[in-house]
């Protein structure tokens, strides 16, 4: 009994936890990117009918040449950039 509730608690409420930060991460990137990249890199899906060549690590191109970045590695990015940011924060606080 124990066991069922533990392994709901963790496939349940942890998971979607995970997922929902993941989701929220992907958003900020989706603008992120674009933004500190001027429009040069898009993270993948892209939008339209646009042709994605994939390549290795999450790192793509489309047929005309510009850079993709992979969903993957967009969460990952993003999650490093917020992580960044937090430390500027609490480095800038102290500095007070």
């Amino acid at each position: 009994m124990v066991e069922a509730i533990v392994r709901f608690l963790v496939e349940t409420v942890i998971d979607g936890l995970l997922v929902l930060i993941a989701d929220g991460v992907r958003i900020i990137v989706r603008v992120m990117v674009p933004v500190v990249t001027f429009g040069r890199v898009k993270v993948a899906p892209v939008a339209g009918n646009t042709i994605v060549v994939r390549r290795w690590h999450g790192l793509h191109r489309l047929t005309d040449g510009t850079p993709v970045i992979g969903e993957n590695l967009a969460v990952i990015a993003g999650l490093v950039f917020i992580l960044l940011l937090v430390a500027a924060t609490v480095v800038a606080i102290r500095a007070l």
